[in-house]
């Protein structure tokens, strides 16, 4: 049991009371830099089944998670099930227990306990922010995920490697390690739990627009590496065609071949740069469980597909919906853009092993 905790008041005590009083064998709290104002805390919960590990300053709740799971790994390998909880309150040990079973039963899962949001009692903020949250996570990783900010998580020992390589310090962690698990296919599972908010959530230590922030840019950070990428391998595109216009018009050779082979070899190159970008950066969380060999040719395939469509695509709006060409093309691209975000997710770079 990890549970990692920062300025804790008298709810933390009872909490680990009560774990213990349900026979939870082992529990690790991270005081994630509190101070010695709170040292008393820590202090009254250090039995034998209880150990406080201790960041000096404060580090992030990604951090203390890290830290426990380091510990784990490193000097308590005989348990096999590991469960994180906030200290705040939010989750009841009778729904700690659940989710230990469920990850007991399914022993592939990265286990999370869900809250309803639908509930009265739940703080606006709250409710909404998770619906937001939900619909772009589902759109840009295609899985529903009903609670994407849970604290109480559970997995197999087998998933410490991989918890520990997982990027981030703060909240935008947990995120960060959903998006591990549904990009890999990894599968994830869900158990309802009680929908706690004691006083409006005030023991929360969220900074509601700095970690938001945080775990946005976490959310849309493949969709913007993959602009990026799509943007810089375009000026590749275009500097290797003008480079080739520039050296073989003058050359004696018929003006369609050298446009041709400018523009050929141009694509050919911004194509190889794109896919190494796309491979190494924007989908790495994925790729590197990949065969090399299958992705390239599954790149291939999706551009010539996408070149196809944008022809089409480009002759059906400017004779069909009688739309100017000069028009037509750009709004088929941004539409086929998408598209080839999606398919070089889902299918180039996808790690389906799992």
């Amino acid at each position: 049991m990890v549970i990692p905790s920062l300025h804790p008041d008298e709810k933390l005590i009872r909490y680990v009371d009560d774990l213990i009083n349900n026979n939870i064998s082992k529990i690790l709290v991270v005081d994630d830099g509190s101070g010695e104002e709170y040292s008393s805390f820590f202090e009254k919960i250090k039995k034998d089944n209880v150990t406080v590990l201790t960041h000096e300053t404060n580090l992030g709740k990604g951090a203390a998670l890290k830290t426990a799971f380091n510990h784990i790994q490193n000097s308590l390998k005989e348990y096999e099930i590991i469960i994180t909880a906030d200290s705040d309150g939010q989750h009841s040990v009778r729904d700690v227990i659940k989710v230990a079973k469920s990850v007991h039963q399914n022993k592939d899962s990265l286990v999370l306990g869900t809250r309803d949001f639908n509930q009265e009692h739940v703080p606006f903020k709250s409710k909404n922010g998770n619906k937001i949250t939900t619909f772009v996570y589902k759109l840009l990783y295609g899985k529903y995920v009903p609670d994407t900010q849970t604290g109480l998580r559970g997995f197999n020992k087998k998933y410490l490697k991989n918890m520990n390589e997982i990027k981030g310090d703060r909240f935008e962690y947990e995120m960060n390690m959903l998006i591990y698990f549904s990009l890999n296919n990894f599968p994830l599972e869900f158990v309802e739990i009680e929908t706690i908010y004691e006083n409006n959530n005030t023991g929360s230590h969220f900074k509601p627009f700095r970690d938001s922030f945080k775990i946005y840019k976490v959310i849309f950070s493949n969709f913007f590496k993959f602009i990026a990428s799509s943007l810089f391998t375009t000026g590749v595109d275009f500097l290797v065609y003008a480079l080739l216009i520039t050296t073989l018009e003058n050359t004696g050779i018929g003006k369609v071949t050298y446009i041709s082979i400018s523009s050929y070899t141009a694509r050919l190159v911004s194509s190889i740069v794109n896919y190494t970008i796309n491979h190494k950066y924007v989908f790495s969380m994925t790729s590197s469980n990949v065969s090399k060999k299958q992705s390239l040719i599954k790149y291939a395939i999706t551009c010539l597909l996408i070149i196809s469509l944008s022809n089409l695509s480009t002759i059906f709006i400017n004779k069909f919906l009688n739309i100017n060409e000069l028009i037509a093309k750009p709004i088929s691209d941004v539409v086929l853009f998408v598209l080839s975000y999606f398919i070089q997710r889902n299918w180039v770079f996808a790690n389906k092993k799992n």
